[in-house]
């Protein structure tokens, strides 16, 4: 199925992003910034609830049809 396949595709890609974003971001926080491997993940658990909080506040959001 065409759509399917699209939208596995698409959370694939999602995913990804994500998983490189976090990575980097390790990176960025140790290297760049200085922190502890303890204060970079305390950093990221903070960025990882914010976007758990937002996308679960989005969802909640009612939807709206075109007509």
């Amino acid at each position: 199925d065409r759509n399917r396949g699209g939208s596995y595709l698409t959370s694939l890609i999602i995913g990804l992003s994500l998983f490189g974003m976090f990575l980097f971001l390790t990176f960025y926080f140790q290297l760049i910034l200085g922190y502890s491997p303890l204060g970079a993940s305390i950093r990221l658990l903070v960025t990882f609830s914010a976007s758990r909080f937002s996308s679960a506040a989005s969802s909640s959001l009612p939807t709206r049809r075109c007509r």
